[in-house]
């Protein structure tokens, strides 16, 4: 099964893989080679892409997937791979974005807070799944 990241920051392609897990909107689904023709949301969350032995795990910041028997495409505003990201940076990140939440003035700055926050804790828990395998 082939599987296809697309960001508007480019693309990451995988020619044959095993198994991705994705997190979408209504929880974690994995996808294994001819899995039923399906679109879905993706939540904020963890792609798990697993080939021959490997796995791969990459902070995902929301999107959509289709899914046909032999293809995955993930259509999202950004993936970053759990090897890019450094966990002190997030956590501080994270505690950044949590006060600003905390703080907000008006609805436009509690958002953008409140998604910065849900971009940090996906990226967070992509290298805690990484460092625990």
């Amino acid at each position: 099964m082939k599987l296809s990241l697309l960001t508007p920051l480019g693309t990451t392609e995988y020619d044959k893989i095993d198994e991705v897990i994705l997190p979408t909107t209504l929880g974690e689904i994995a996808v294994l080679p001819r899995h039923e023709n399906l679109v879905a949301e993706l939540a904020h969350g963890v792609i798990e892409v697993k080939s021959a032995g490997k796995t791969d795990r990459f902070a995902s910041f929301g999107g959509f997937v289709k899914i046909t028997g032999t293809e995955v495409k993930v259509f999202s505003a950004g993936v970053e791979h759990a090897d890019s990201l450094d966990e002190a940076e997030i956590q501080a990140a994270a505690k950044r974005a949590k006060e600003i939440k905390e703080t907000a003035v008006g609805d436009t700055e509690f958002a953008a807070a409140a998604a910065a926050l849900e971009r940090e804790l996906a990226k967070l828990k992509a290298v805690r799944r990484h460092k625990a395998r």
